[in-house]
């Protein structure tokens, strides 16, 4: 993908079903959707999708950085 082009990421687990995409397109927005699951008892689940800008990906990355880390 040159550089500039819009583009999409996924974060997602091998064996899980839950991810995170990110989407992003030439006027600068960011799609953001997901799937988050909790299995036991009383089994969850969280379908979301949202649009914002970049300036939400440097902080997005250094969470996800904290979250792995711990």
């Amino acid at each position: 993908m040159a550089a500039g082009t819009p583009g999409a990421c996924v974060i997602k687990a091998q064996w899980e079903e839950e991810y995170l995409r990110l989407e992003s397109n030439a006027m600068g927005h960011v799609l953001v959707s997901g799937e988050l699951f909790e299995h036991g008892e009383f089994e969850q689940m969280l379908r979301f999708a949202f649009r914002t800008d970049q300036t939400v990906l440097s902080p997005l990355a250094r969470n996800l950085q904290m979250l792995q880390d711990a």
